[in-house]
């Protein structure tokens, strides 16, 4: 028998520096921006290269699998939805 103890922990995930950016509308607004430790960021159509931090960070090629958000803080709800206490 095994009697080895086995911890797991749940840590948050990193929040991603870029997103697909929606309007208010849900239409896409291109690359958004974020940085959790400068506090530096786009909230829609960030060029190809952003500085900061003290360097340059290129977008993402692949940009199909980035999570989307939107000004009004519906992320990526289906179209005609809209949550209890935001209108």
């Amino acid at each position: 028998m095994n009697n080895d103890l086995v911890f797991v922990t749940s840590e948050p995930q990193p929040e991603p520096r870029w997103f697909r950016a929606l309007t208010l509308s849900g239409k896409p607004a291109g690359l958004g921006f974020r940085c959790p430790v400068c506090a530096f960021g786009y909230p829609h159509d960030a060029p190809d290269r952003v500085f900061h931090c003290g360097a340059w960070e290129k977008a993402p090629l692949i940009t199909a699998l980035l999570p989307t958000r939107s000004p009004n803080g519906n992320f990526g709800l289906p179209p005609r939805v809209i949550p209890i206490g935001t209108w």
